[in-house]
């Protein structure tokens, strides 16, 4: 065996192990931070009307619970069949489609009642969520057909890993729209906040709490897609799907932390939620005075509830 195939089996060895801590690494983080925001979930999270927005929040908060136990039973389990292993790929495919699906449907929700419902803008947005999970959609059927691949053809069960590697120019592709679609949200709303300064006018409240809530999304989410998209281009195929595993848990936690925040922020006034921001007449007052409110249509609109039954509120 020469010293370069010798040296091709050690780093990969090497980058599989490290995959596996990373994966119960990134597992500890999303079982941490439930326990950590789980009380504020019971106290407004549950408190007051149910509605489809809700549903989003259950469904982002713990679809990714569910599938990191099914990740951790096939990674480190016993030695499954191949076709366990090739479900595991797709489901991994499927789970970062799905978890990009939610984050970007409620940072446009958010988008659209912080424009005062302004149906042009959040339509852009819309277009770029369903092209990103269409293009995921299509990746993750090709994923279940092929099945998963070894990196390394050695039969032993350390170098076993349920992954696909034959689909880079699509992952970079659904990488690179995520790269725009925060950049393009987080330019929005930064925007509308720090025209207030040319207006001279009092930013509601609730409306510092979505800018401080982007600020701190953008940092991390789009950090964390950047450093995928350039392992994706320059790492070897063994470091490839490091970042990826990791995106199915942070998306996750941050739109969590985001809906729970404005939730709470919104406690102590009587607003009713409204597509994740309270749409009362000072916040539409703002979005007017930036010209993306058209105030020909009246919108009742309901997130979560607000506690008080009965309750609505109309732009």
């Amino acid at each position: 065996m020469s010293s370069g195939v010798l040296k091709e089996i050690i780093n990969g060895g090497n980058d599989i192990v490290s995959l596996k801590y990373y994966k119960v690494a990134v597992v500890t983080i999303l079982l941490y931070d439930y326990l950590l925001t789980l009380a504020d979930e019971v106290k407004y999270a549950w408190h007051g009307r149910k509605t489809w927005v809700f549903a989003l929040f259950l469904m982002n908060r713990y679809t990714p619970l569910g599938y990191q136990l099914w990740v951790l039973i096939v990674e480190y389990g016993p030695t499954s069949p191949q076709r366990v292993c090739d479900r595991s790929a797709f489901l991994s495919a499927l789970a970062f489609t799905w978890s990009t699906l939610l984050a970007q449907v409620v940072l446009t929700l958010r988008i659209y009642a912080i424009t005062g419902q302004n149906r042009i803008i959040a339509a852009c947005f819309g277009v770029i969520t369903m092209s990103q999970f269409t293009l995921g959609l299509y990746l993750s059927i090709l994923v279940a057909t092929q099945g998963a691949q070894h990196i390394l053809p050695i039969p032993l069960d350390a170098y076993r890993l349920c992954i696909f590697v034959r689909h880079r120019p699509l992952e970079i592709g659904f990488t690179t729209i995520s790269l725009l679609y925060d950049f393009l949200a987080f330019s929005l709303i930064i925007y509308l906040v720090a025209r207030s300064n040319v207006y001279k006018s009092p930013i509601p409240s609730l409306l510092w709490t979505i800018a401080q809530d982007a600020t701190l999304y953008f940092m991390f989410i789009f950090t964390s897609h950047l450093v995928l998209e350039l392992t994706l281009l320059f790492a070897r195929p063994t470091l490839q799907v490091h970042p990826a595993g990791g995106n199915i848990v942070y998306l996750p936690v941050m739109i969590a932390r985001l809906m729970l925040s404005l939730k709470k922020a919104n406690a102590s006034q009587e607003h009713v939620w409204s597509l994740g921001v309270p749409t009362t007449h000072t916040t539409v007052a703002f979005a007017e005075r930036r010209g993306f409110s058209d105030t020909r249509d009246e919108i009742n609109l309901d997130v979560y509830g607000s506690g008080h039954e009965g309750t609505q509120s109309q732009a």
